[in-house]
């Protein structure tokens, strides 16, 4: 079976502090769930869920994998039969998942639909964001038992996390949705706060100065183009230059050939890759993906840059020895 693979961007941060700071609370966010996320029609849990390294020894390696699934019910009111629609009500449960790959010091994301109707990638970011949160809370009350310090103290020094999953903008998916555009009227660009590694570009590096000050999570840059519209062939430009790298959110607004207005974002233009699901079996299904994921970063679809990580590579193997 042959499968559609996405990436994208996790960042956990906060006003002073970033991923790896936060590492207890997202592998315990993960590994720890028992309790699903609820909304009105669907329930979503992590099952299989483990950590470690998915290269053999290489603590850059180390992620969070496992299955994100959406126990849910569809219902049915009617059915066609012999050219008659016939009422016919029924429901039935059903439970759609899709495989997930979180590389800690990379904080890339691996994302596979294992069934039709899968879960979105951007339903598995508010996934994650709220079980991070309900677990940095859990944590903080943890101390506040241990140490007697108050919670008002210790959330000034350990803050809520600011959490965001992007997907990561390929340029060649890009240029095929530009297509579509006659007329691009409005860029919106939403930049997020940067873990380790920095994504290109002079614009928003100045951007990030001028705020800085104000310890923002994320800035939102607006682009309004006149009667004419923007050049698209810049605008493409523009927008694959800074979104590649998977911290910036981009929005396109415009006119499609026949003058109705059309818009899009990174989920609209992301990279991905069909590939074979590989083994059932969890563990073997994580290596299979993860080697997928280093074939782009050799082949610079996917760029990371980073300062020397020996300081993260220590910190990674205390997480593994920890929680692996």
């Amino acid at each position: 079976m042959r499968n559609k693979v996405s990436f994208g961007n996790l960042s956990v941060t906060s006003s002073s502090l970033e991923l790896l700071d936060y590492a207890d609370v997202v592998v315990r966010a993960v590994l720890e769930n028992q309790e699903p996320r609820k909304t009105s029609r669907n329930r979503y849990y992590f099952l299989d869920v483990d950590l470690d390294y998915l290269v053999k020894a290489d603590p850059t390696s180390l992620s969070l994998y496992g299955r994100f699934v959406n126990d849910t019910i569809l219902e049915r009111e009617q059915v066609l039969i012999d050219g008659k629609l016939i009422a016919q009500p029924e429901k039935m449960k059903t439970a759609p998942s899709a495989f997930f790959i979180f590389n800690l010091l990379d904080h890339r994301l691996t994302y596979m639909p294992e069934t039709s109707g899968a879960p979105r990638l951007s339903t598995l970011g508010n996934t994650m964001e709220f079980f991070i949160k309900r677990k940095h809370d859990q944590i903080l009350r943890e101390r506040h038992k241990e140490t007697g310090r108050t919670l008002t103290n210790l959330r000034q020094d350990f803050p809520l996390p600011a959490v965001h999953l992007t997907p990561i903008v390929s340029r060649l998916a890009l240029d095929d949705f530009v297509k579509k555009f006659s007329k691009i009227t409005s860029i919106s660009i939403k930049v997020i706060k940067r873990n380790q590694d920095l994504s290109p570009g002079e614009l928003f590096f100045e951007l990030a100065d001028e705020v800085g000050e104000l310890e923002p999570t994320s800035s939102r840059l607006e682009i309004q183009g006149g009667k004419d519209g923007l050049n698209i062939i810049k605008a493409q430009e523009f927008i694959g230059d800074v979104a590649e790298h998977g911290y910036e959110d981009a929005r396109l607004v415009g006119l499609d050939r026949n003058g109705a207005k059309i818009s899009g974002s990174n989920e609209d233009f992301s990279l991905s890759v069909v590939t074979d699901a590989g083994p059932e079996e969890a563990r073997g299904r994580a290596e299979h993906l993860y080697a997928q994921y280093l074939e782009l970063k050799r082949n610079r679809q996917i760029t990371i840059q980073r300062d020397d990580a020996k300081e993260d590579i220590e910190r990674l193997k205390e997480i593994h020895k920890k929680h692996g």
